[in-house]
């Protein structure tokens, strides 16, 4: 995929995230990329102003892709023969079943039992907070971003407190 084609998407996903709140990981999976920091002395920030920094398609290690949904992994399961990573949700979809070619053994079935290896790379990432339009200025490692969308982001949907239901 060409770089034009690269931003004209990320724009679309950019603007389509610009007021929505994410309150998981799993919501916040479409704009990972967009959230990305790039620590090195080459960042390259090809998004509208809203978004800090983005990494391109080949400055991401694409073991940390899913070949499924193509965004970074969530909640990662690994084949137990060839060790290829996908997220959970979209081994699901593929009934826990490696699509590999010449593959079709089984998904771990716990998500993040993945070789040690990948883990490390997937919190090597650092992200800023998917709600920074909203306000959240936090900076997190892969590991701290589903925690934090859940419970600590200043920036996400609270229940009333008068137990109305309402946000």
């Amino acid at each position: 995929m060409n770089q034009s084609t690269y931003s004209n998407q990320l724009q679309m996903i950019s603007l389509t995230h610009q007021s929505k709140v994410c309150n998981s990981i799993e919501e916040a999976q479409p704009i990972l990329r967009l959230c990305l920091t790039n620590l090195g002395q080459n960042s390259v920030n090809t998004i509208p102003n809203q978004y800090t920094s983005i990494l391109s398609d080949n400055e991401i290690d694409q073991n940390l892709v899913c070949p499924v949904c193509k965004f970074i992994v969530v909640k990662p399961v690994e084949c137990q023969d060839c060790q290829y990573i996908i997220c959970f949700k979209c081994a699901q979809q593929t009934g826990m079943q490696c699509q590999e070619k010449d593959c079709g053994e089984q998904f771990t079935s716990k998500p993040g039992r993945i070789h040690k290896l990948y883990r490390v790379m997937l919190n090597q990432l650092e992200f800023r907070c998917p709600n920074q339009m909203m306000g959240c200025q936090a900076l997190l490692k892969y590991d701290q971003l589903d925690d934090h969308l859940q419970h600590e982001c200043e920036s996400r949907d609270r229940p009333c407190p008068n137990g109305c239901g309402s946000d």
